[in-house]
């Protein structure tokens, strides 16, 4: 996020942010050989922070983040689907 931040992107759009464990499964596929879905969830709480902490300067330097994810736990930021913003810039 801060890459495409640094190169003066106002609008960014994110895929893939989850950042939650579902029924016991920690990716959208099989996951990971002794992966556990609890410690799983500890390490996607610990990364979701700082995108909550940065989230309002993000917001106060002029930049829209939108989570195409409108089931995310990273409830930070604005979401929508991703066909909503399909042929959106056409």
């Amino acid at each position: 996020l801060m890459i495409v931040i640094a190169l003066g992107y106002k609008t960014i759009y994110l895929l893939g942010y989850d950042m939650k464990v579902t029924n016991k499964h920690t990716h959208f596929h099989n996951g990971y050989l002794n992966q556990s879905p609890d410690r799983q969830q500890k390490h996607l709480n610990n990364f979701r922070r700082p995108f909550e902490s940065f989230a309002p300067d993000i917001a106060r330097a002029g930049i829209t983040v939108i989570n195409l994810n409108p089931d995310s736990a990273l409830n930070c930021f604005k979401k929508m689907k991703p066909e909503e913003i399909i042929g959106k810039n056409k």
